[in-house]
């Protein structure tokens, strides 16, 4: 059983909300096991077409490109000098039901 503060680490998942350092005082390796969720369904290369699953939803390939630099730019880069250790952007490619991969469903785009 994992119990919340022992570990030899430090991990959190956000999507929604910003990203931000640790509490004050965390001396653990800090980690992002998970972030992103940012959603364009293109159709044609879902896996299933109709309401997709997700987090953040973007109009158009710009408005994607310019969430995704924000995202890096703006949050990201600076949790690096706060300690960021390492993390997992979700997803490479969309899965079933979820519209949130860097590629789509199909990999075609």
């Amino acid at each position: 059983m994992v119990r919340p503060g022992r570990g030899t680490s430090y991990s959190r998942h956000r999507y929604v909300l910003a990203l931000r350092p640790p509490h004050r005082g965390e001396t653990r390796p800090f980690s992002l096991s998970e972030f992103g969720g940012l959603n364009l369904a293109v159709e044609g290369h879902r896996w299933e077409e109709g309401l997709p699953f997700g987090y953040r939803f973007l109009d158009d390939e710009e408005a994607l490109a310019e969430a995704l630099a924000d995202l890096w730019r703006n949050q990201l880069i600076p949790l690096v000098d706060a300690g960021l250790t390492a993390c997992t952007y979700t997803q490479v490619s969309d899965v079933e039901g979820e519209d949130n991969g860097l590629m789509t469903y199909d990999r075609r785009v």
